[in-house]
């Protein structure tokens, strides 16, 4: 019978595994944060994660942060960059060499994404009032920034500095 553990005890994990023939192999794994969000996006060789504080004690340690992470010549997971957010990032959206990372404070912030190392932060935008943006039906570009609808509302911009 399989040992049972409490809730505190599971953990998420992203998992990377080769095909080869009729077998699958898992090659690496990377455990995700242990507290909500935790969002994943994969941008060609970058593997961006959110990783929300592990407490709120204010130190670097217990910071928000966007991770870049890529896979090595070895098949390992490989940590390329952090970036500090101010709040935990709840969803991640590429427009091709933009990233658009919302935070939990509903703000957006925009990084340039280009080689595996980069992670460069290009602006930061909030929506007036209570709207949220959706980045699911956005448009942008690094030089341009971001475009997202607000339904009846309209539309609006997170721009780039």
């Amino acid at each position: 019978m399989p040992e049972l553990h409490s809730w505190k005890e599971i953990a998420e994990y992203l998992d990377v595994s080769a095909y080869l023939g009729s077998e699958v192999r898992l090659v690496d794994s990377l455990r995700l944060a242990a507290q909500w969000p935790h969002p994943v996006l994969v941008v060609g060789p970058n593997v961006l994660v959110g990783r929300p504080a592990e407490t709120v004690s204010g130190t670097a340690a217990d910071a928000h942060w966007l991770e870049n992470w890529t896979l090595s010549p070895a098949g390992r997971f490989e940590l390329l960059q952090r970036a500090r957010l101010n709040a935990p990032a709840s969803a991640l959206a590429g427009y091709g060499a933009l990233l658009a990372v919302q935070e939990t404070d509903n703000s957006v912030d925009l990084f340039a994404v280009g080689d595996a190392a980069g992670l460069h932060l290009l602006g930061r935008g909030q929506p007036a009032g209570c709207w949220w943006f959706d980045l699911d039906l956005g448009d942008g570009d690094v030089t341009r920034g971001l475009w997202l609808p607000l339904g009846a509302y309209g539309v609006g911009q997170v721009p780039v500095r």
